[in-house]
């Protein structure tokens, strides 16, 4: 151990008596004096690293690409962006405007915005914590790739971490504000309203950046602060409402920010808005079993450990908790910084588990909060460790943070031969996305102008498709059942069922002209058909059952009138009306790992439907991939045989199951 020497009288003598200097402080004293150094060290880094791991393709989500599809959007025709990520998209369209839709300058965006975030934090964290917790946080950082993934995705998670940086800077601003001569009250009103600008900023770039007015009001609550918790929730309401007033002014639009997608988390499920709102006790097991899936297995991979799921999984969990806890009550009294950081850090989990459904579990949505649960979890070590009596043992901070950074590295140094191999926007993928996105490249070069294909992945296929509009079917739309049936019910013999099964699609060509619609109800499925002479004549000589409306009343009340009811014509309107002039269907798996036959056959669905009732729908123009090695196809809608015989009737209005 390092000893510096003082001296004391001794019986008429000086003596030199040794000055025991801990360990942390030696290597803050040491950082600090190079901190500039170190860091543009990390930063070169995290630079070689995300260019390393740099891949050239658009995520399989599709969520990505919707972001680039808004801001294009955006820039060319001034729609609304969406509530969603609203300010990247804004952001991201100045480079859509350079570039075009060219991947690889968008891609460098997410790449500038991970830098940004390293500076910005060293900026706002640096003479304001120890120096061995900040430089350790930020190399982690610099070697993970996790986190550094995002550094080359058109994802919001590195403009979102950005924007927390910029916030976090002028936050500390504020903090310093609180050390000095007190500021006017102009001045204090400006710096309030910077900050309320920078926390309403990182909740326009994503939703759960709601949770900074949460974090900021506990620290205040904390410090007991009531006149600046006052007017920051003032400042911040003013502004929130200026912004709700312009969008409303420019776009039309005065739904809230986080309405929509608040109503869709607080249910029970997310799709199914029959199952009911979530109770109290079950907002209880959500966080458990978040933080269970987010802290116990999502943290600790990223970090780069390795494990079976589910093992000793409570006992991590807790690890966490305790220590970015046990961080919160050293950092209270010792470091408003370090403090502020963690009760940020924990209203984002807190409010992340809270409105995240358990099954959604996706890493990348606690990415954001990587950096600073390692600060909280540094800092528990650091203070604890600084305890007199225990300054002997701060050896096992820096070998801690060594075998962090060698996991984390390790596991980076892995993934880049694998990143090496992704060579282009194809590489790697598997037949089935190979050949959807081939072919949507090939509507983009081949279809004229006026033509509007309609797919899975239509934001994907704009991408690839260098721009080409796609038309998006997420899913078959259900007309409404209970209509249908007071309909019947007023006159009982306006209709009959008939059972499909194998044996009467044989017979179906002769049924086409009586058809009606299609119900699916209690896993079975029957058609619905225009009741007459001639079609009682018909199933007689087919020898065909059919049921009528009390026989269909009994099954719809088996199965708690719990049935979808499917009308051709309205989905033909739906593509007619939005200008489709085509349908591509492809051979997307349902498990994308294997290749099992089940295929993610939502646009294959919709055009059954339609062709029960209009078998020439559409002629095959082209093919990519072969037969038995899961293809895409392009199909032309024949609009004018359909229209020679297309209903002009007005058709239910189908509505989302």
């Amino acid at each position: 151990m390092k000893k510096q020497t003082s001296t004391i009288k001794n019986k008429g003598k000086i003596t030199a008596t040794p000055t025991f200097i801990p360990l942390l402080n030696r290597m803050d004293d040491h950082l600090q004096k190079k901190d500039r150094i170190y860091f543009w060290f990390i930063f070169a880094l995290t630079t070689l690293v995300s260019f390393l791991l740099y891949d050239p393709r658009v995520s399989l989500t599709g969520d990505d690409s919707s972001y680039v599809l808004a801001a294009n959007s955006f820039l060319h025709n001034f729609d609304f962006p969406g509530a969603q990520s609203m300010l990247y998209k804004i952001a991201l369209s100045p480079v859509a405007y350079i570039f075009g839709l060219s991947l690889f300058p968008l891609k460098m965006f997410s790449m500038l915005s991970m830098l940004g975030f390293m500076y910005f934090t060293f900026r706002a964290f640096r003479r304001n914590i120890p120096a061995s917790i900040l430089l350790s946080v930020l190399a982690l950082t610099s070697v993970n790739s996790y986190v550094l993934y995002y550094a080359s995705q058109t994802y919001s998670e590195a403009f979102f971490m950005f924007m927390q940086s910029l916030f976090i800077l002028v936050f500390f601003r504020f903090i310093r504000r609180e050390e000095q001569a007190a500021a006017g009250f102009s001045k204090e009103i400006r710096l309030l309203l910077c900050l309320a600008l920078s926390a309403l900023s990182v909740a326009l770039t994503r939703h759960i950046g709601f949770y900074l007015v949460f974090g900021v009001a506990g620290y205040f609550l904390f410090c007991r602060q009531w006149k600046d918790l006052a007017l920051f929730i003032l400042c911040y309401a003013a502004l929130f409402l200026v912004y709700s007033l312009l969008k409303d002014w420019i776009w039309g639009s005065s739904e809230l920010q986080f309405s929509g997608q608040g109503n869709t988390l607080i249910n029970k499920h997310p799709y199914r808005a029959e199952e009911g709102r979530e109770d109290f006790f079950g907002f209880l097991v959500r966080i458990w079993q978040n933080s269970d899936q987010y802290l116990s297995n999502g943290l600790f991979r990223i970090i780069g450990f390795s494990y079976k799921i589910g093992d000793n999984s409570i006992l991590r969990m807790l690890f966490v908790y305790a220590a970015a806890l046990a961080g919160l009550w050293f950092s209270f009294k010792r470091n408003k910084y370090l403090f502020a950081t963690i009760l940020f850090t924990g209203a984002f989990l807190l409010v992340s588990f809270l409105v995240l459904q358990v099954f959604w579990n996706q890493e990348r949505l606690i990415i954001p909060a990587y950096p600073f649960i390692l600060m909280s979890v540094f800092a528990c070590f650091y203070y604890f460790l600084s305890k007199k009596n225990l300054r002997r043992l701060q050896f096992i901070y820096p070998v801690f943070v060594a075998i962090l950074f060698i996991i984390s590295l390790s596991g980076t140094i892995k993934a880049i031969p694998e990143a090496r191999k992704i060579t282009n926007q194809y590489s790697g993928l598997t037949p089935d996305w190979l050949n959807y996105l081939k072919a949507s490249e090939w509507a983009g070069k081949n279809l004229k102008e006026t033509d509007l294909v309609a797919c899975r992945k239509a934001s994907m296929s704009v991408i690839y498709g260098k721009g080409k509009p796609f038309f998006a079917i997420y899913s078959v739309p259900t007309s409404n059942a209970a209509a249908f049936m007071n309909e019947w019910t007023a006159a009982p013999d306006k209709y009959v069922a008939v059972l499909t099964n194998d044996q009467n699609y044989r017979y179906f060509g002769l049924l086409r002209d009586f058809y009606h619609a299609r119900i699916e109800l209690g896993g079975k499925v029957f058609w619905i058909l225009n009741n007459s002479d001639s079609l009682n004549k018909t199933l007689v000589q087919m020898g065909l059952p059919a049921n009528n409306l009390t026989e269909m009343q009994k099954l719809s009340a088996q199965a708690n009138n719990n049935f979808g009811i499917f009308y051709a014509d309205s989905l033909l309107n739906r593509l007619k009306e939005n200008g489709v002039t085509h349908i591509m269907m492809a051979s997307l798996r349902m498990n994308p790992t294997q290749k099992t036959g089940q295929t993610v056959n939502t646009v294959e669905r919709y055009a059954f439907y339609i062709q029960e009732k209009y078998p020439d729908l559409c002629k095959l123009v082209y093919q990519e991939g072969a037969n038995d090695n899961e293809p895409a196809q392009i199909y032309e809608i024949n609009w004018p045989l359909i229209d020679s015989a297309f209903t002009s009737k007005p058709s239910p209005t189908p509505s989302q199951p």
